[in-house]
């Protein structure tokens, strides 16, 4: 997972460290650590940053953090295509695979029926599949909140 990932995903954090850092820019300016930690592009450079001593006595918790921040932003990302799909009334690539199935029926069958018989089976499909999006955003709302 990318530094910047990790950071997006805690944004809260990194908005309140990022005015403790602007309060206390004359102190960290001449800080040679704090230019290089900006510079990193993921986990293994931060934990190459951190004195000898420390550093796996910290990489299991940095590298926890980090897999939790990366599926943080996963479960996001995904709670946001499928918020777009129920706005704009599309379906997901796991919904738009599934078919309705397709019965054939005899030409006299279907000239003799009042109402063309699949009309029912179309219907009750699409409500399927809406449900199911529904349903797709619940379930990936309750994870979020369990990670919030």
């Amino acid at each position: 997972m990318s530094f910047p990932s990790f950071t997006r995903a805690l944004s809260p954090a990194a908005v309140a460290m990022a005015n403790a850092v602007t309060l206390m820019a004359p102190l960290l300016s001449d800080n040679p650590r704090t230019h290089s930690l900006n510079l990193c592009s993921g986990l293994a450079e931060v934990i190459g940053l951190l004195p000898i001593d420390y550093r796996e006595v910290l990489r299991p918790g940095l590298t926890l953090l980090s897999q939790l921040a990366g599926k943080y932003v996963g479960v996001q990302e995904s709670l946001h295509k499928l918020r777009e799909h129920r706005a704009k009334g599309t379906f997901p690539p796991t919904l738009v695979s599934c078919h309705q199935p397709e019965i054939p029926f005899t030409k006299e069958f279907l000239e003799a029926s009042e109402m063309h018989p699949l009309n029912k089976v179309k219907a009750s499909f699409e409500a399927y599949r809406t449900s199911q999006l529904l349903a797709l955003v619940e379930a990936i709302q309750g994870i979020s909140s369990t990670i919030d």
